[in-house]
């Protein structure tokens, strides 16, 4: 009896190498059914110090819910708020984004964001270009 135990864990490591990479691409399948619009986000610094832009997501499944659980920018000037955290099938949600470009010194800054969703197995990024006029 014991001399088959090697042979049950061994059969199940296998189906499990032969499974898993099918989920992988299951779930990576997924990232085409968001879209983001626009793709990089662009706006003039002005006096006030901030720009600001929305960014629209599309929820481009016919059957699943996306959930936007969180939003990251690479610097502390930038800020994000999710306006629709869960965007039902074939529907479209908000995201308001904001950069504060008191500090800034160059022509053009791009601050990245990395949107987190239920449909990616990595986030998602977005750039914000901040021009001078």
């Amino acid at each position: 009896m014991l001399n088959k135990i090697p042979v049950v864990i061994f059969a199940i490591i296998i189906v499990s190498i032969c499974i898993f990479p099918k989920a992988v691409i299951a779930e990576n399948s997924k990232d085409t059914l968001i879209r983001f619009e626009p793709q990089r986000l662009e706006a003039f610094m002005d006096s006030t110090g901030f720009v600001q832009e929305y960014l629209s997501v599309y929820n481009e499944s016919s059957t699943d819910t996306l959930f936007i659980p969180q939003i990251t920018p690479s610097c502390y000037c930038g800020m994000s708020t999710i306006l629709n955290s869960i965007i039902p099938p074939l529907q479209m949600g908000k995201i308001y984004m904001a950069v504060n470009t008191k500090e800034f010194l160059k022509p053009l800054n791009t601050i990245e964001y990395k949107v987190y969703t239920s449909f990616t197995k990595n986030p998602v990024k977005i750039y914000f270009d901040c021009k001078q006029k």
